[in-house]
C-alpha cells in the first residue's frame, strides 16, 4: 500500500510537469522560408500605465503613474573592481533568425552525456536575452525522478512564442539576440560538484549547471561584446538561475552593459515561507556555496536560512540592475518543490504547501524588495506556473497594467508592483 501511494504521489507530480513542459515546447504550427538578408525567418528542422492602488488605498487622481524605484547613478568610484573573465573564442556565422545548438567543450549534463546551448542571432545589435531552462531540481528519489531530462536534444529546441517572438512587434527585445540553455543538470543552473550521491537515488549525478554557464558565457560574452542590454531570464528552475547568475554575467559583460533580471515564478523567499532545511539540502547537493559565492559569500547560514538576502547583495555589487518577479498568488509547481521543505524536511513524501500561505509569502517578498527600495513585482490571482514562453505574455492584464507593458517599464529601470485590487 505504502509503495502504491508512492507511484500514484509521483504520477501526479510527473503529470503537472510533463503538461507544463508539453505547453512550452510543443509545436508552434507554423514555419518559415529562411532568408539570410536578416528578415524574419525560422529554421524549420529544428524548431501608458495607470497608477496602482498601495496599501493605504487608492492612487491619487491626478498623478497616473506608477511609483517606480529610481536607480543610484552614483555608484561607480564606490564599487570594487570586477574580477577578470577570460573570454573564449566568439561563436562561427550563423543563418540569421534560426536556433542553431552550440555544443561547447567541457559543458556536461548531470549523467554525463555533452551540453550546450541554442542560439537565434538577429544581425540587428549586441543586445542579448539569455532563458535559462525549466524542470524542477534533483534532491530526493521522487524530484530526481521528475527533474528534466538528464541528456540534450533537438527536441528541446525552442519555439518562438513570448518573449522569443520576434515578429511580435510588441516584443521589447524582439531584435535582441537570444540564448536559450537547456535544463539538464538539475540545480537551476547554479551546480558546481561532480560525483554527488542522493539518498535514495541510483548512480551519481554531475550538477554543473554553474560551472556550464561560465563555459558558455566565455564564447557568448565573446560574441557580443558591444552589448548595451542583457536580458537574464527564466521561468520554473531558470528563474532562480537567471538570479543566481547576475554575478558571472556582470564578470563577462562589465557594468557598462545593463542587465535586467526577469524571474518567472522563481522568488528566492524569506525563511518563514522557504524552509531552511530544504536550502541546506540544495546548497549541500549542488555546492552553492561555492558558486554564489562572489555575489552571495555569507547568504545562507549553517542551517540553510538566508538565501533571499541574495537581493541585497545584487543591489548592493549592482545598483543598476533592474529585478522583475513574476508570480501567481498560489503557483502549483512552486508550492509543490517548497513542500519538502515542510516538518523541518522530515519524511520521504511531500506534503501540501497551502496555498493562502504562498500568497502570504509573495507579498511578503514584494515588502522585502520594498524594504531596499530596488526591484518590481508583477502578481496575478490562481495557481499557474509560467508566463514568459506563452502567447499570453502579450495579453496578461493585471489592474489595467499589460505584463509586456510592465517589462518594457522595467527594462527601462521603472521598477513598480502589479497585483490585483482586492488583496
Amino acid at each position: 500500500m505504502r509503495r502504491a501511494f508512492f507511484c500514484l504521489s509521483l504520477g501526479v507530480s510527473a503529470w503537472l510537469f510533463i503538461g507544463v513542459s508539453a505547453l512550452f515546447l510543443g509545436c508552434d504550427g507554423e514555419t518559415l522560408e529562411g532568408e539570410d538578408d536578416g528578415g524574419i525567418a525560422e529554421d524549420t528542422s529544428l524548431e501608458g500605465h495607470n497608477e496602482l492602488p498601495s496599501d493605504d488605498g487608492p492612487p491619487d487622481e491626478d498623478d497616473g503613474q506608477p511609483d517606480v524605484v529610481e536607480e543610484d547613478t552614483e555608484v561607480a568610484d564606490t564599487l570594487e573592481p570586477l574580477p577578470e573573465f577570460e573570454l573564449g573564442e566568439p561563436l562561427p556565422k550563423q543563418k540569421l533568425w534560426d536556433w542553431k545548438f552550440i555544443n561547447v567543450k567541457g559543458a556536461k549534463c548531470r549523467k554525463g552525456s555533452d551540453a550546450g546551448f541554442f542560439l537565434k542571432k538577429s544581425g540587428k545589435t549586441d543586445n542579448l536575452l539569455v532563458f535559462f531552462g525549466f524542470g524542477g531540481a534533483c534532491f530526493n528519489p521522487q524530484m530526481c525522478a521528475l527533474t528534466a531530462t538528464a541528456e540534450i536534444d533537438l527536441a528541446q529546441t525552442p519555439r518562438n512564442f513570448g518573449v522569443f517572438d520576434h515578429k511580435n512587434k510588441e516584443n521589447p527585445v524582439k531584435d535582441y539576440n537570444m540564448v536559450y540553455i537547456p535544463y539538464c543538470t538539475g540545480d537551476v543552473h547554479a551546480g558546481s560538484r561532480k560525483n554527488v550521491k542522493v539518498d535514495g537515488v541510483l548512480g551519481t549525478h554531475d550538477f554543473v549547471g554553474g560551472d556550464n554557464y561560465r563555459l558558455f558565457l566565455r564564447r557568448i560574452a565573446a560574441t557580443f561584446p558591444d552589448a548595451e542590454t542583457v536580458v537574464l531570464t527564466g521561468y520554473s528552475a531558470g528563474g532562480f538561475g537567471a538570479t543566481f547568475n547576475l554575478a558571472v554575467t556582470q564578470n563577462a559583460f562589465g557594468r557598462d552593459t545593463s542587465i535586467v533580471i526577469l524571474s518567472d515564478g522563481a522568488p528566492p523567499l524569506r525563511d518563514e515561507y522557504l524552509p531552511p532545511c530544504l536550502m541546506k539540502q540544495l546548497r549541500d547537493y549542488w555546492d552553492l556555496d561555492e558558486y554564489l559565492s562572489e555575489i552571495c559569500e555569507g547568504c545562507m547560514d549553517d542551517d540553510g536560512s538566508g538565501i533571499f538576502r541574495i537581493m541585497e547583495k545584487i543591489k548592493a555589487r549592482a545598483p543598476g540592475v533592474h529585478y522583475g518577479l513574476i508570480s501567481s498568488y498560489e503557483d502549483f509547481i512552486i508550492r509543490m518543490f517548497f513542500s519538502y521543505g515542510l516538518n523541518n524536511c522530515e519524511g520521504v513524501f511531500r506534503r501540501d504547501y497551502p496555498g493562502p500561505m504562498y500568497k502570504k509569502a509573495v507579498l511578503d517578498f514584494r515588502d522585502y524588495l520594498d524594504s531596499l527600495e530596488w526591484g518590481g513585482t508583477f502578481y496575478f490571482k490562481g495557481s499557474e506556473h509560467g508566463k514568459i514562453l506563452l502567447p499570453m505574455f502579450y495579453t496578461e492584464k493585471v489592474n489595467g497594467v499589460r505584463l509586456v507593458d510592465w517589462f518594457r517599464d522595467l527594462m527601462e529601470g521603472n521598477m513598480y508592483h502589479v497585483r490585483p485590487d482586492d488583496e
